[in-house]
């Protein structure tokens, strides 16, 4: 899970990179999460298999751990985004963040129940509907 949270973090970074506004490094963790929900995401699958075994000793500190990695990454992209000038400076940088990882957590226990009912929606949660969720609450709309 850890892994796939670095790759989602290089692309940001080469975007960052590559961009000088929010667009690209925005698309670049939306594409991270939308492959993160897959239902064949190793990810996903770890995270269902944790999840299901979370009163086990050690599990739930593995699962925090997780969850303070996910809240970090998060927060380092929105201050990146704040001091580039990208990212107006009054958004509560702490909150997107954790509203970032509560969107990517719903989406893992949406694949998960779909994907257990053997149903798939008519039209899926894609990367521009990441994208645009994102950026409203970038622009405070999730204040």
């Amino acid at each position: 899970m850890a892994s796939q949270l670095e790759v989602i973090n290089a692309s940001f970074h080469l975007a960052v990179e590559q961009s000088s506004n929010l667009t690209g490094p925005l698309l670049a963790i939306a594409e991270g999460l939308v492959q993160l929900q897959q239902k064949d995401s190793v990810a996903n699958q770890i995270l269902t298999y944790l999840l299901s075994q979370k009163d086990k000793p050690g599990i739930a500190v593995v699962l925090q751990q997780f969850h303070e990695r996910s809240t970090s990454v998060s927060l380092y992209w929105i201050e990146t985004g704040q001091r580039e000038g990208v990212i107006d400076r009054t958004v509560d940088a702490r909150k997107a963040a954790e509203q970032f990882v509560m969107l990517s957590y719903g989406m893992c226990i949406r694949n998960i129940m779909l994907a257990e009912a053997g149903s798939s929606p008519a039209r899926s949660f894609e990367k521009e509907d990441f994208y645009q969720f994102m950026l409203l609450i970038l622009q405070g709309g999730g204040r």
